[in-house]
């Protein structure tokens, strides 16, 4: 799911209310493009956008399974 930059300054200002919404939105695009599915597989230096949550869990559990490092 892509988060709208309302929804992600809505979910911004009540997690993280001492950093300026503009910063936090600046890594979520650099990090993720404001999908809440993205993986980033820091041992393999890629990424996935699964479709679904269960194919973000799926590959989550197999990624780790075999001692990847896991960042999303």
């Amino acid at each position: 799911m892509i988060l709208t930059l309302a929804a992600f300054a809505q979910l911004a200002t009540a997690c993280g209310p001492t950093v300026h919404v503009d910063t936090l939105a600046a890594v979520a695009r650099t990090e993720s493009r404001f999908n809440t599915l993205a993986i980033g597989d820091n041992t393999a230096r890629r990424s996935y956008a699964p479709a679904t949550p269960e194919q973000a869990v799926a590959l989550a559990v197999d990624r780790h399974g075999i001692g990847t490092l896991l960042e999303g």
